[in-house]
């Protein structure tokens, strides 16, 4: 594309791909929309020239929507879904692939990645993936359907990866932001971010430094202990960026990020209270009887070295990451539904985790018909889960007690020790055979060698036991993509996943009688879509359909909650999942961008399930059938050089089934679906030379939101009530 004059539009506009100024054929200026690059196949492409399914959010979007973490956008990508888990412990649902009813979390299904870094989490009760603060951030890509090709084990599912700005050698910024904000139900919001980017020596080098502090107020009301707006979000952090262009053909870019998130409570609500205790709840309140939390931080380095030669290029990146959370959960509800005690009880959690991975990867230029990319990588970690029970204040002579809970006791406490050593090697080919035909042929040969220790104790019970394991296979991937004209691009895809089959600890094993070590489950994902974009450069088009094979399912099941209290995970049949999904961009009027998205999933099991009790057709939970989105953005001139714009969103997500067990809902008492909902958010602003300011309302019509159930009986997650606030940022 030709060197573009950027506008004032341009900075306003909300769209997956910004927009510019060109002239046509008659020498006049036009509005269209600018090529966006990716780099989900590890190389930079034009996202029309990308032969598979992908939802990008460019950086001006995420800020013109207000997005600071993944529950700010993940509506606005189809297919993309997240199960909030009432603890904390989200879930990201990418093509419908859900492999659990409950808010135990198993292995990731998602690879995760800030810039080069891999930022998985591993199984645990209550893990999440790693959501860092969307502040100086580039773009969001999405990648849907399995990515192990390049990503390796736990992308089965897709991929999301946030892609932060570099620094800039050729222009400083000073940039800071603040925010303000009322909810419905709860109170006052504020936070501020600063942005700085400073070049050193003759434009070759420079550095960057991003901070942001927010502090969110609740909006649950606890009136066991008589707190109000409990479910407060804290968080600090920074991200330190340092680039060098030594010479014309290498490159120095390291990078080191921190962040500290504090949760004060978790947004979910009990509609019945505790009647036991004569406790009765209201819409937003709950019942506690200790104080609950969660901590987490995130830590990481990487370091990428880059090295341009005349038939390609040679990159090294090597990481560190380190995640601590640390949580406190009031246990009285289990602990009345498991032994019909009415007590205190608090469950302790203490999860950390750290991975240092090394990739090398080669891969040509992209001038001949011929292109490749070889690589290979390794990881290396560790991780460590501590999980107690106390129940203090309870005495044998109590009634329904039992003799194993004496009064101020620790009833469990177990530590699981984990390592996982990971090796790879990868590559991918890409033929244009016919100067309109392009095959492309990828694979991963992978190693991954796993241990778990358990030690401690449960009801004076003492564990001490290891299991260890490993295994090895190949995924293949193929596609063909197909110009048909020049503005139209159409594929196929065929692609494997996979997922290393996972540990059960000793409880699980002892108490319940868990197998060990799973199988791995795996996927066969069959694609075809469509990139289209309007000869006149102002409208694109994505579209495509895929079908799942999904088999050997891993998931968490408790078929006998009387004789085992402990969730265990098993293999569990086949399931598939069939789907379309289509996002445009059009630019109606020189002052006008409409942008929107369409998701259809019909995941369910594809014979009947023991485990699950559950036939063949079964809907996999927590996956909507129909998820939409729209957004349209109109820019208008002030005078005195200020220019307005209005935005509207509107995200919609149909429902949802709650359990693959259809008869647990009438035993729990509990939903069997969750209803459908619909968020809107708008904003109005203007924008002068440095300055801009806004106006926004988030969740307009106040909607109150089923995001998952069940906890235990009819507890739900809630979404965010009504926000009203301001935000407003100026350039030094």
């Amino acid at each position: 594309m030709r060197q573009r004059r950027r506008t004032l539009l341009t900075v306003l506009t909300a769209a997956s791909m910004t927009v510019s100024a060109q002239e046509n054929v008659d020498g006049k200026q036009q509005q269209v929309l600018e090529e966006i690059i990716v780099t989900a196949t590890k190389r930079e492409v034009n996202l029309h020239d990308l032969a598979q399914s992908a939802g990008v959010l460019s950086g001006e979007q995420l800020q013109d929507m207000g997005a600071l973490r993944l529950d700010d956008y993940w509506r606005a990508i189809p297919s993309l879904n997240v199960k909030d888990g009432p603890l904390g412990g989200d879930t990201v649902i990418i093509r419908g692939l859900s492999d659990s009813d409950s808010f135990l979390q198993n292995e990731s299904m998602n690879a995760f990645y800030l810039d080069d870094t891999s930022i998985n989490y591993v199984e645990g009760l209550f893990a999440t993936p790693g959501d860092p603060s969307l502040v100086d951030v580039a773009r969001v890509e999405v990648l849907r359907g399995p990515q192990g090709t390049i990503l390796g084990a736990n992308a089965m599912g897709g991929a999301i990866r946030i892609i932060s700005n570099e620094p800039d050698p050729e222009t400083p910024i000073r940039r800071v932001d603040l925010n303000v904000s009322n909810m419905a139900h709860g109170g006052w919001n504020y936070g501020a971010n600063f942005v700085l980017n400073q070049p050193l020596g003759e434009g070759s080098s420079a550095l960057r430094l991003a901070a942001f502090y927010q502090d969110d107020d609740g909006w649950i009301d606890d009136i066991g202990l008589g707190s109000e707006d409990i479910n407060s979000d804290r968080s600090v952090g920074a991200r330190l960026s340092y680039l060098a262009e030594v010479n014309d053909s290498f490159e120095v870019l390291a990078r080191a990020y921190i962040e500290d998130r504090r949760l004060g409570g978790f947004n979910y609500q009990d509609p019945v209270g505790r009647p036991e205790l004569g406790l009765f709840t209201d819409e937003y309140q709950r019942v506690l009887l200790s104080e609950e939390h969660r901590d987490e931080q995130l830590k990481l380095a990487s370091l990428r070295l880059s090295w341009h030669t005349s038939w390609g290029e040679v990159i090294s990146a090597t990481s560190w990451y380190e995640k601590e959370l640390i949580m406190a959960a009031d246990w009285s509800p289990e602990l009345l539904d498991f032994f019909g005690i009415v007590n205190v009880a608090v469950q302790d959690t203490d999860q950390r985790q750290k991975d240092i991975s090394q990739e090398f990867r080669v891969m040509s230029d992209d001038s001949g018909t011929l292109g490749w990319l070889a690589g290979i990588y390794y990881l290396d970690q560790e991780s460590r889960l501590e999980g107690s029970i106390i129940i203090p204040g309870v005495h044998e002579s109590c009634p329904g007690c039992f003799p194993f809970i004496p009064a101020d006791e620790v009833i469990l406490d177990v530590v699981d020790t984990g390592t996982r050593q990971e090796w790879s090697l990868f590559g991918e080919f890409n033929w244009r055979f016919r100067p309109q035909w392009e095959l492309t042929l990828g694979g991963r040969w992978y190693r991954i060698e796993r241990s778990l220790d358990t030690r401690g104790f449960f009801s004076f019970d003492s564990l001490d036991d290891s299991v260890s394991g490993d295994g090895q296979d190949f995924v293949p991937k193929l596609s063909l993509a197909w110009d048909s004209t020049d503005n139209v691009m159409i594929y196929a895809l065929a692609s494997k996943g996979f997922r290393a089959g996972q540990f059960n600890n000793a409880p699980a094993r002892d108490i319940c009688g868990a197998k060990p070590i799973l199988d791995s489950d795996e996927l066969w994902n069959y694609e075809l879509g469509a990139r289209a974009q309007s000869a006149s450069g102002r409208a694109t088009l994505n579209i495509s359909a895929f079908h799942i094979d999904w088999s050997d399912i891993q998931t968490s099941v408790n078929p006998d909650p009387a004789q085992c209290i402990w969730l265990f995970k098993e293999n569990a049949g086949k399931a598939t999942s069939d789907g379309l999904e289509l996002d445009f961009t059009t630019l109606v009027t020189e002052h006008f961008v409409l942008q929107g998205g369409f998701g259809y999933n019909k995941a369910e099991l594809a014979e009947e399930n023991v485990s699950f009790n559950a036939p063949k057709g079964t809907r996999i939970p927590n996956v909507p059938e129909v998820t939409a989105n729209l957004a349209g953005t109109f820019n208008f001139a002030l005078g005195n050089a200020v220019v307005g714009f209005a935005r509207g969103d509107i995200h919609y997500v149909g429902s949802r089934s709650v359990f693959f067990d259809p008869t647990l809902a009438e035993t729990l008492g509990s939903p069997a679906t969750l209803d459908a909902y619909s968020l809107v958010n708008v904003r109005v602003g203007a924008q002068r030379d440095r300055w801009h300011a806004e106006l926004f309302v988030e969740n307009l019509f106040d909607e109150m939101a089923d995001l998952f159930c069940c906890r235990l009986v009819d507890e739900t997650a809630i979404n965010r009530p009504r926000t009203i606030g301001v935000r407003a940022g100026y350039d030094f």
